[in-house]
């Protein structure tokens, strides 16, 4: 199957290169400065909080920890109090997640504690008050509820990686359920490792539109936003898919504007929303121009309504996915669209669906998981496909909304 030409990236992520290691650019936390009513003890922690409101900040950054860590600390939940708060970080080097919770501080300090164990723990306790206290000497945390007393063994919060600081303006304010739907609409269309650049999703911010883009060397996926951004240069990052896709999870329970910071740098990317933080390493290389693939012209224009689009790709699938994965498009007069696939091993599937069709009779076949993808991100009544052959991209995109639309590379079939 051929690919979509996106150009040479340089082979380096997050500080390495192919065939040589450099130190990784870890995730320089500013320093915690205790409330004035609050006694600061180096290494102690003595406070007083809401389980629900630990438990959901638990839940919240937890999901940033490594899951397989190359040091102990890094499968830790850092805990630190002072100034009326509970400030938890959460991180794989990556990515750090930061929430804060009002409480009652006694004694400002900080730990870190295993956060799965921790988030299981808090989860199980009754609602209602907990009292949290850190054993210096021993490195251990207490926590005291209503009917329960624990204890769980820690590491210094010393060897914990600093966060970066980025300490930069706001580039951008977003609505935070514009941006969950711009990011789940073009996450799943990268994920390429063996190109580090195709691994992460561009975010590109001009003067009158927000606009992400991500390709996996098959596909692409554009979604824009018309909006007045205040920047006069375009500005253009790109950000790890693992980043986005927690990102997308929080912004799904916030109400708040979501603040965009980039470090000076161009280093690491900022999203503030609510009381959450989201910090992100990005891929330091120059995403392809993706707007010379999208395609201008075209020689045959089908427009489809979804849902009998979906429903015939999604019995065309069970098909394809025994077989070469593929799903045959072919125009019928007047006003039809044939949806096939095949398989040695299990049978055929036709299916004939209504369409309007415009331009030269066509006959393309696309990846199965591709097609079934693209039609379920699709928010609209109707499809609208462009197409210029069988050996050309295909373009889809939503017939009432012109701001997303996904390129996609045909595959070959025999005949």
């Amino acid at each position: 199957m051929p690919g979509l030409y996106l150009g040479k990236a340089k082979p380096i992520l997050f500080g390495r290169t192919r065939g040589a290691a450099t130190p990784r650019r870890h995730l320089e936390s500013p320093a915690i400065i205790g409330s004035n009513s609050a006694k600061m003890t180096d290494g102690q922690l003595k406070i007083n909080c809401a389980q629900d409101l630990l438990a959901r900040a638990l839940g919240t950054v937890s999901r940033a920890v490594a899951g397989r860590p190359s040091l102990p600390v890094l499968a830790n939940v850092l805990l630190t109090a002072g100034d009326g708060n509970l400030r938890l970080v959460g991180t794989n080097t990556e990515m750090a997640v930061t929430q804060s919770l009002d409480c009652q501080v006694d004694v400002a300090g900080s730990i870190t504690v295993p956060a799965r164990l921790l988030v299981e723990y808090i989860s199980s306790l009754p609602p209602g008050p907990i009292d949290l206290e850190t054993d210096a000497e021993r490195l251990e945390l207490k926590i005291v509820a209503e009917r329960s007393d624990s204890s769980f063994k820690g590491i210094d919060s010393e060897e914990f990686p600093p966060l970066p600081d980025v300490s930069a303006d706001p580039i951008l304010s977003v609505d935070p359920a514009l941006l969950k739907r711009m990011i789940d609409v073009t996450v799943s269309c990268c994920g390429d490792t063996s190109r580090p650049v195709l691994a992460g999703v561009c975010i590109s911010i001009r003067p009158d539109e927000l606009v992400l883009a991500a390709a996996d060397g098959y596909r692409l996926a554009v979604k824009r936003l018309d909006c007045d951004t205040g920047v006069t240069d375009n500005v253009e990052v790109v950000v790890p898919q693992g980043s986005l896709q927690e990102l997308s999870r929080i912004l799904g329970s916030q109400p708040d504007e979501v603040s965009i910071k980039i470090a000076e740098s161009r280093s690491h990317i900022q999203f503030d929303v609510g009381l959450v933080t989201l910090i992100s390493n990005l891929i330091e290389e120059q995403y392809p121009n993706f707007e010379s693939l999208i395609p201008q012209e075209h020689t045959t224009r089908v427009i489809v309504p979804r849902g009998n689009l979906e429903m015939a790709t999604r019995l065309a699938s069970i098909f394809a996915r025994t077989g070469s994965r593929v799903i045959q498009l072919e125009t019928e007069e007047p006003g039809g669209l044939l949806v096939s696939s095949n398989s040695a091993e299990v049978g055929n599937h036709e299916e004939r669906i209504n369409a309007s069709i415009e331009g030269e009779d066509s006959v393309i076949a696309f990846n199965s998981k591709f097609l079934s993808d693209m039609v379920s991100l699709v928010e609209s009544d109707a499809i609208e496909i462009r197409l210029s052959g069988s050996t050309n991209p295909g373009l889809f995109a939503a017939d009432a909304d012109p701001t997303y639309c996904q390129v996609i590379m045909p595959m070959h079939v025999a005949r």
